[in-house]
């Protein structure tokens, strides 16, 4: 079990408390919109040619513990590396736990790209078996591989490439 702390941070101290705090001792730190899932959310996709140039005006700085660390100890150490009078608000959460492996899998499920062609992740079975290889017919012997951090540039490539797949021939693309 661990523990997850939250700090709010401006979008000029939210990288630097984030390293603080991985230097002082949290086992992992992300960075987030705190304004997600509202009207002022701000996505960044982080595209090639198309970078970020600063964070969100409002991050949430999500800090992992161990369940028995002395947590605060941490954030007192790390706001004060990054120049703040104090500890931001913050909350806890306890962390079971789980089967990680399954709960990221849980997340991606088959996409439909073009009548003929599903982007299906290794642990599905195609949903539409009639544009699978059936047993004896030739096989490339190859498969597309894309990763799932840059959801506009595979949809390119994997729509580019469906064009004119060879007669028979099933693609099947697997999330690295």
């Amino acid at each position: 079990m661990w523990t997850s702390v939250t700090l709010q941070a401006d979008a000029n101290k939210a990288e630097a408390l984030s390293d603080a705090l991985m230097e002082a001792g949290a086992l992992s730190v992300s960075i987030e919109d705190a304004d997600a899932g509202t009207e002022a959310e701000t996505p960044q996709f982080g595209e090639p040619g198309h970078l970020p140039t600063s964070l969100w005006d409002h991050s949430r700085v999500i800090a992992l513990f161990d369940r028995d660390a002395a947590f605060e100890t941490v954030l007192a150490e790390a706001s004060k590396a990054v120049g703040l009078d104090a500890v931001p608000p913050y909350t806890t959460e306890a962390v079971e736990e789980q089967n990680w492996v399954q709960l990221t899998q849980s997340q991606f499920d088959p996409i439909r790209i073009t009548e003929r062609l599903w982007i299906v992740p290794s642990w599905h079975t195609a949903p539409d078996r009639a544009h699978t290889r059936r047993p004896g017919s030739a096989s490339s012997g190859c498969a597309m591989q894309y990763s799932p951090g840059s959801p506009y540039s595979t949809m390119v490539v994997v729509q580019a490439s469906s064009a004119s797949p060879p007669f028979g021939w099933a693609q099947r693309t697997y999330w690295a």
